[in-house]
Formats: structure tokens, C-alpha cells, sequence
């Protein structure tokens, strides 16, 4: 398990910075105060609130409700800003949610509490 998280976050690391690198900069008008020093940094104390309340729903969540119905809530939660409407909400969420529980419960048999989707299923 720990070999596959270090596969998975290099594939997606390598990805980004192959964005970062290949995408064309947005030029400099001086709007971005924090553009004229590139050595500061910023500390996002919202996106860091919602990554530590999003593992702790997983963390608790996952023992209260399975595994399925925790998944799906905290990706709504986490897509409703970020999709234009309700429809395209759930839908990512469930296919998310599907492809985790084909991913863990499935090809990796990670013994998961689950609520509906049944886990006598593999391939």
C-alpha cells in the first residue's frame, strides 16, 4: 500500500509540474502585490481548515456510516463550489465514489466498512 500512495503521487506530481512548466505564463502588470517578491509565502488558513475537516469526516465518517456514504458526502461537499450545478455534483461525486471502492475494496481488497455496495464483488 505504501508503494502504490508513492506511485500515485509521483504520477500526479510529475503531471503538475509538467503543467507549471508547459503552460504559457500570464504576464506581470504589477496587480499582484505579492508578484514584486517571489520569496514570500502566504499561508492559506482556509484551505488548510477544509483538508483537516475533509480527513476527519473520513476518519470518523467511515466507522458511523461506510465507507460509500462517507466518500460521496465530502465530495459533494468538496465539488458543490467548484461544478456549476447540483446534476454534475452527484454525478462526480458517485463516480468517484465508484471508482475508489473499485480501486480499494476491489483490486486492492482493502477490508473497508461498507454500507451498500457489496463486498463479496471482484473480479
Amino acid at each position: 500500500m505504501p508503494r502504490l500512495i508513492l506511485i500515485y503521487s509521483g504520477v500526479f506530481t510529475a503531471i503538475w509540474l509538467g503543467g507549471l512548466l508547459f503552460r504559457n505564463p500570464a504576464p506581470n502588470h504589477d496587480l499582484d502585490p505579492l508578484a514584486a517578491d517571489p520569496g514570500r509565502f502566504e499561508f492559506e488558513y482556509r484551505d488548510c481548515l477544509v483538508t483537516a475537516a475533509a480527513i476527519l469526516a473520513l476518519v470518523y465518517g467511515i466507522d458511523l456510516v461506510g465507507f460509500e456514504l462517507t466518500c460521496f458526502l465530502i465530495f459533494v461537499v468538496l465539488l458543490y463550489p467548484r461544478l456549476p450545478n447540483l446534476p454534475w455534483v452527484f454525478g462526480v461525486a458517485a463516480l468517484t465514489t465508484i471508482f475508489c471502492y473499485v480501486v480499494f475494496v476491489l483490486l486492492l481488497n482493502v477490508s473497508l466498512p461498507l454500507a451498500f455496495l457489496p463486498a463479496y464483488l471482484n473480479f
